[in-house]
């Protein structure tokens, strides 16, 4: 939910993941979002990724054992569900578009020449 906050952030998985975990530095990012104080927003790739490791942190299970039994995480979407609302419901989902894409492989095509060239 965006608030119209002059401040806008995007929130990276590892800071949410952190946050989920109790961390004090990753808290004080969230919870001015939580509170509207700040415009929170992530992309489907930290959506996706922030599940997944919450999938394996839940059932302390290999990814590998979770694709040969998939069914298995329908046993703990209840406890997934509180963090699925939050994430969709405390931050705006950001769309990943072609010129996102192509400013990405850009930068990275300028850092490979850089690290070539010194």
């Amino acid at each position: 939910m965006m608030s119209g906050a002059m401040i806008k952030a995007f929130v990276d998985s590892n800071v949410l993941i952190k946050y989920f975990m109790g961390d004090e530095t990753a808290k004080n990012i969230i919870v001015p979002i939580i509170n509207h104080e700040i415009d929170g927003a992530i992309n489907s790739i930290v959506f996706s990724e922030v599940l997944y490791i919450l999938v394996r942190s839940i059932t302390k299970r290999s990814a590998n054992d979770l694709k040969k039994k998939p069914a298995d995480i329908m046993g703990i979407y209840d406890e997934l569900e509180k963090y699925i609302v939050f994430l969709m419901d405390d931050f705006v989902e950001l769309e990943i578009n072609e010129d996102i894409k192509s400013r990405a492989i850009n930068r990275l095509n300028h850092l490979d020449y850089y690290l070539m060239t010194h």
